[in-house]
Parts: C-alpha cells; structure tokens; sequence
C-alpha cells in the first residue's frame, strides 16, 4: 500500500518549488493499525504564492484532483490545501 502513496509524495514535493515561494518543506509517514498517513508540509502560503504557470509539459494538471480520485478509488482520503500559515498535503489509506 506505500507504493500506492508514491504519486502522492512525488506530486506534492514537486509542486513545492514549481508553485510557492516556500523556505521548507517537510514529510512524514505514520502508519497505524488499520491505515497509512503521508503528510507533506511547507510555509508556501505563509510567503505568499508564487504566479501561477503550466507544468514543464505546457499543460495545466490536475494534481491533487487526480491524487484525491485515486485515494478515494482505494477506500482513503486526501486533502490538499491551506492550513493556518502553511499548505498541507495529507493522504490517509487503508492497510489490508
């Protein structure tokens, strides 16, 4: 099942210098007895947003859109967002 949060990592790491102005970023991984959390923190929002821009590919992405839809299609839940004065990346599946 942590391979399945890859892309979830992947994507929110990479997204750090692509769209903020964050000074640091940090991540973690907890695992419970019925579940697996990856959490991805910056200070992004708190230094404000850089100007938003296509990915590398030209395209605009659909990020943590398509992210949420492949947590929900394995029974977990995914929120990406602002939090106080940072932005959150968290991603909670199921084990079993």
């Amino acid at each position: 099942m942590a391979d399945c949060l890859r892309p979830v990592l992947h994507e929110a790491v990479g997204n750090v210098p692509e769209h903020s102005r964050a000074t640091w970023c940090e991540r973690e991984l907890r695992t419970g007895a019925d579940h697996i959390r990856l959490t991805v923190r910056n200070d992004g929002v708190a230094a404000g947003p850089a100007s938003p821009r296509p990915s590398v590919t030209g395209r605009w992405g659909t990020g943590p859109a398509g992210l949420k839809g492949r947590a929900v299609a394995l029974g977990g839940t995914l929120y990406a967002g602002p939090k106080e004065r940072e932005f959150s990346v968290a991603a909670v599946l199921p084990l079993g």
